[in-house]
């Protein structure tokens, strides 16, 4: 039987200063501050079957699957990634992971707020896939020929 791994993140993550970019949006009924903070990545290759399991996710995940492929459940629903797919996982949406044998998988940490600091996730609906053929080569080349945080502006 595989072991799932418990991953217990503190939310004394989002205290901390990271690279942000901020988007000031202008409605009719007011400003709006939209912050995109880049925590960390994650650039991981399974070489075996692992399970995790995120009971209280405090951020938001971007997975940028380059080869192989890995099933993500969230709110009861079972989502199959493969080649070429980015996926969008909210914070505050607790998710299960099965990484499996070849996954070459791109995620980047993030926390998304407003102004006031205020998590922008547990609201939103839960995991997105999204197929951008376009977007996907140019966040592979950004990963694979740029610093760090050369791809942070594509992911906004």
């Amino acid at each position: 039987m595989q072991e799932c791994r418990l991953m217990d993140e503190s939310p004394q993550i989002l205290y901390r200063n990271y690279r942000n970019l901020k988007l000031d949006i202008a409605t009719e009924s007011g400003n709006f501050e939209f912050n995109c903070e880049f925590v960390c990545p994650s650039h991981s290759s399974f070489r075996k079957t692992e399970e995790y399991y995120h009971p209280d996710p405090p951020i938001s995940r971007l997975f940028v699957i380059e080869t192989g492929c890995a099933e993500v459940t969230m709110d009861g629903v079972c989502t199959k990634l493969e080649k070429g797919d980015i996926a969008f996982l909210p914070a505050g949406h607790p998710f299960q992971t099965v990484y499996h044998p070849g996954l070459i998988c791109k995620a980047e940490h993030v926390h998304l707020h407003d102004g006031l600091g205020f998590a922008l996730g547990p609201e939103l609906p839960g995991l997105q896939k999204i197929w951008k053929p376009e977007l996907f080569a140019a966040l592979i080349a950004a990963f694979h020929t740029q610093p760090e945080f050369a791809a942070h502006p594509l992911i906004v």
